[in-house]
């Protein structure tokens, strides 16, 4: 009988994620699971309220961020000077979502 077997291998290691924010640098990990991805997309593309949304946002940071990075991340958006807008938080996980996923978002049509 033949055998069916299929070896998925070992990905080679990947760089950090990084971006500066604010003259500060942040540290994300190199990858994260698939499954937070796709948990991710999951549950941004229904109907969430705020609060859900928040807590989405927040956990795949958290999941991203080194924990060092987070800290500091968390940090400097509750600093009352230097301002991190809704817009730029949504700005800022879209990009580390295309760095993991290893491909750019299409243009929205509006």
């Amino acid at each position: 009988m033949a055998r069916r077997f299929k070896d998925f291998g070992s990905p080679k290691p990947k760089d950090p994620v990084e971006f500066d924010l604010h003259g500060e640098h942040f540290v994300c990990i190199p990858e994260v699971q698939g499954v937070v991805i796709m948990e991710f997309a999951s549950a941004s593309s229904g109907e969430n309220g705020d609060a859900e949304a928040a807590a989405l946002v927040e956990n795949f940071l958290q999941e991203a961020l080194e924990p060092e990075s987070f800290e500091r991340f968390q940090k400097l958006r509750r600093d009352k000077k230097k301002i991190v807008s809704i817009p730029k938080t949504t700005e800022i996980v879209g990009w580390l979502v295309e760095q993991y996923t290893e491909r750019s978002e299409e243009p929205r049509e509006d």
